[in-house]
């Protein structure tokens, strides 16, 4: 199974740019299914906290976003519409 999807194929549902891009991330199994936003999508084009992939995945790394309370490392984790969904900062001292 492959990672990616087209943008032009996936639902309407999801809040991406159709025709910027070639491929987005496919969304994973999930409690939200086919109506759930894959987690890297919401953070990097509906919210802005990334500009990247590559940072999405770092700051899941760190453990630095939070769902539901609870620190989620899958990229591909769909979120669906009552989520909580916070956004952690450590400062070393």
């Amino acid at each position: 199974m492959t990672k990616h999807q087209k943008r032009l194929s996936v639902p309407k549902s999801w809040p991406v740019e159709r025709k910027t891009e070639v491929f987005t991330v496919k969304a994973g199994a999930g409690p939200h299914g086919e109506e759930g936003v894959p987690l890297v999508v919401l953070l990097r084009d509906v919210l802005g906290y990334v500009d990247s992939k590559k940072e999405a995945r770092y700051a899941l790394s760190e453990d630095s976003i939070l769902i539901n309370g609870e620190p989620i490392n899958d990229e591909q984790r769909p979120i669906g519409i009552f989520d909580i969904i916070a956004s952690v900062s450590y400062t070393h001292l």
